[in-house]
Protein backbone atom coordinates (compact mmCIF):
# COMPACT_ATOMS: atom_id res chain seq x y z
CA UNK A 1 0.00 0.00 0.00
CA UNK A 2 1.37 3.52 -1.12
CA UNK A 3 1.44 6.38 2.07
CA UNK A 4 2.37 9.96 1.83
CA UNK A 5 4.99 10.91 3.31
CA UNK A 6 7.60 14.10 4.07
CA UNK A 7 5.48 16.84 3.35
CA UNK A 8 4.91 19.82 5.09
CA UNK A 9 1.02 20.33 4.42
CA UNK A 10 -1.09 17.28 6.04
CA UNK A 11 -3.31 15.40 2.86
CA UNK A 12 -6.27 13.06 4.11
CA UNK A 13 -6.30 9.64 2.40
CA UNK A 14 -4.25 7.30 0.18
CA UNK A 15 -2.60 7.73 -3.00
CA UNK A 16 -5.21 5.44 -4.19
CA UNK A 17 -7.81 6.72 -2.83
CA UNK A 18 -10.82 8.20 -4.93
CA UNK A 19 -12.39 11.25 -3.57
CA UNK A 20 -16.58 11.89 -4.55
CA UNK A 21 -15.71 15.35 -2.23
CA UNK A 22 -12.55 17.24 -2.29
CA UNK A 23 -11.04 16.57 0.72
CA UNK A 24 -7.75 18.57 -0.11
CA UNK A 25 -6.69 21.21 -2.07
CA UNK A 26 -6.68 20.75 -5.24
CA UNK A 27 -2.74 21.08 -6.89
CA UNK A 28 -1.41 19.90 -3.43
CA UNK A 29 1.84 17.57 -3.19
CA UNK A 30 2.16 14.66 -1.84
CA UNK A 31 5.71 12.26 -1.46
CA UNK A 32 5.30 8.59 -1.19
CA UNK A 33 7.83 6.42 1.00
CA UNK A 34 10.01 5.96 -1.96
CA UNK A 35 10.11 9.89 -2.95
CA UNK A 36 7.90 9.60 -5.92
CA UNK A 37 5.79 13.47 -6.45
CA UNK A 38 2.11 13.22 -6.56
CA UNK A 39 -1.07 16.01 -7.30
CA UNK A 40 -4.24 16.30 -6.40
CA UNK A 41 -6.55 16.95 -8.88
CA UNK A 42 -10.01 16.51 -10.20
CA UNK A 43 -11.34 13.49 -12.47
CA UNK A 44 -12.44 13.56 -15.70
CA UNK A 45 -14.76 10.23 -17.42
CA UNK A 46 -13.17 6.88 -18.32
CA UNK A 47 -9.99 7.63 -16.07
CA UNK A 48 -9.00 4.14 -14.86
CA UNK A 49 -5.68 3.45 -12.75
CA UNK A 50 -2.26 4.21 -15.06
CA UNK A 51 -4.18 6.54 -17.86
CA UNK A 52 -1.82 9.34 -19.17
CA UNK A 53 -4.09 12.49 -18.52
CA UNK A 54 -3.10 16.48 -19.01
CA UNK A 55 -4.09 19.23 -16.66
CA UNK A 56 -4.54 22.81 -16.58
CA UNK A 57 -6.58 22.90 -19.32
CA UNK A 58 -8.59 26.55 -18.42
CA UNK A 59 -8.25 29.16 -16.81
CA UNK A 60 -11.53 28.66 -14.45
CA UNK A 61 -10.09 25.00 -13.29
CA UNK A 62 -6.25 24.84 -13.55
CA UNK A 63 -6.39 21.39 -11.75
CA UNK A 64 -8.83 19.79 -14.23
CA UNK A 65 -7.98 16.60 -15.86
CA UNK A 66 -8.54 15.49 -19.56
CA UNK A 67 -6.90 12.20 -20.59
CA UNK A 68 -4.34 12.41 -23.13
CA UNK A 69 -5.10 12.62 -26.72
CA UNK A 70 -3.22 13.02 -30.23
CA UNK A 71 -2.37 16.51 -30.17
CA UNK A 72 -2.83 17.77 -26.39
CA UNK A 73 -0.56 20.65 -24.75
CA UNK A 74 0.04 20.80 -20.81
CA UNK A 75 1.19 19.02 -17.84
CA UNK A 76 0.87 15.61 -18.05
CA UNK A 77 0.55 12.92 -14.71
CA UNK A 78 -0.55 9.29 -14.12
CA UNK A 79 -3.62 8.23 -12.58
CA UNK A 80 -3.35 6.54 -9.17
CA UNK A 81 -6.92 5.31 -8.93
CA UNK A 82 -10.34 5.48 -10.97
CA UNK A 83 -10.89 9.24 -11.00
CA UNK A 84 -13.74 9.80 -13.27
CA UNK A 85 -15.95 13.06 -13.46
CA UNK A 86 -16.53 14.92 -10.48
CA UNK A 87 -14.23 12.66 -8.23
CA UNK A 88 -10.87 14.00 -7.03
CA UNK A 89 -7.31 12.20 -6.42
CA UNK A 90 -3.57 11.54 -6.24
CA UNK A 91 -1.64 11.63 -9.78
CA UNK A 92 1.87 10.25 -10.11
CA UNK A 93 3.63 13.40 -11.95
CA UNK A 94 7.50 12.12 -10.52
CA UNK A 95 8.76 8.86 -10.12
CA UNK A 96 8.15 5.66 -11.01
CA UNK A 97 4.51 4.12 -11.74
CA UNK A 98 1.88 2.06 -13.80
CA UNK A 99 1.03 3.50 -17.01
CA UNK A 100 -1.51 2.44 -20.17
CA UNK A 101 0.09 1.61 -22.86
CA UNK A 102 -1.32 1.08 -26.13
CA UNK A 103 1.27 -1.32 -27.20
CA UNK A 104 4.83 -3.03 -26.65
CA UNK A 105 7.64 -0.54 -25.91
CA UNK A 106 10.92 -0.72 -25.59
CA UNK A 107 12.75 -0.22 -21.76
CA UNK A 108 13.85 3.50 -21.47
CA UNK A 109 12.54 4.66 -24.62
CA UNK A 110 10.92 7.83 -25.14
CA UNK A 111 6.93 8.10 -24.49
CA UNK A 112 4.30 9.74 -26.91
CA UNK A 113 0.59 10.08 -26.57
CA UNK A 114 -1.30 7.14 -28.15
CA UNK A 115 -4.91 6.82 -28.32
CA UNK A 116 -7.22 8.41 -24.97
CA UNK A 117 -5.22 8.28 -21.86
CA UNK A 118 -2.78 6.10 -23.01
CA UNK A 119 1.24 5.95 -24.11
CA UNK A 120 3.50 4.44 -26.40
CA UNK A 121 7.22 4.33 -27.64
CA UNK A 122 6.17 4.97 -31.29
CA UNK A 123 7.09 8.29 -32.64
CA UNK A 124 4.29 10.33 -33.72
CA UNK A 125 5.56 13.76 -34.38
CA UNK A 126 4.42 16.33 -32.01
CA UNK A 127 2.47 13.90 -28.99
CA UNK A 128 6.05 13.16 -27.58
CA UNK A 129 5.35 13.16 -23.66
CA UNK A 130 8.63 15.34 -22.53
CA UNK A 131 10.02 13.61 -19.17
CA UNK A 132 8.66 10.32 -19.32
CA UNK A 133 10.23 6.89 -20.27
CA UNK A 134 9.41 3.59 -20.45
CA UNK A 135 10.41 1.60 -16.83
CA UNK A 136 10.46 -1.84 -18.14
CA UNK A 137 10.15 -3.28 -21.88
CA UNK A 138 6.18 -3.68 -22.33
CA UNK A 139 5.16 -6.39 -24.15
CA UNK A 140 1.39 -5.64 -25.20
CA UNK A 141 -1.41 -3.10 -24.46
CA UNK A 142 -2.02 -3.13 -20.78
CA UNK A 143 -0.42 -1.86 -17.53
CA UNK A 144 3.37 -1.42 -17.92
CA UNK A 145 6.13 0.51 -15.89
CA UNK A 146 6.49 4.49 -16.19
CA UNK A 147 9.32 6.95 -15.33
CA UNK A 148 8.00 10.14 -15.05
CA UNK A 149 9.90 13.69 -14.33
CA UNK A 150 7.15 16.62 -14.75
CA UNK A 151 6.50 15.55 -18.34
CA UNK A 152 4.30 17.48 -20.29
CA UNK A 153 3.86 17.81 -23.65
CA UNK A 154 4.36 20.58 -25.82
CA UNK A 155 4.23 20.35 -29.75
CA UNK A 156 7.79 18.21 -30.05
CA UNK A 157 8.31 14.68 -30.85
Amino acid sequence: MAYKVGYPVASQGLLTDVDTVQRNPLGQVAFDEAGAEYIYLQGIGSTVVGSVVTYGLTATNAHLTALSVTGARGPVAIAMAITVASNYGWYLRRGAGTAIYNGAAVAAALLFSAGTGKCDDAVVAGDRIEGAFVGATVTGSGAGSVFVNYPFMNGNG
